[in-house]
């Protein structure tokens, strides 16, 4: 999500930071890990009310191997 959309969520209290198995702490919004990155595209035609892509992965929706 970009970092707008992210303080955000932040504000309203959406982001939970829990600790992983080694202690390292990180950000969960409804379950699924948070990546701030502002190269997603905001749509600003309408300047008062942009347009932020955000995407979201539930847990297992990506696999490795």
């Amino acid at each position: 999500m970009h970092s707008d959309i992210y303080r955000k969520a932040l504000k309203n209290d959406l982001i939970d930071t829990i600790r992983d198995s080694e202690d390292h702490p990180f950000q969960t919004f409804r379950g699924m890990a948070v990546i701030v990155d502002d190269l997603l595209p905001v749509d600003a035609t309408d300047a008062q009310n942009p347009i932020y892509k955000t995407v979201l992965f539930a847990p297992g929706v990506v696999e490795g191997g």
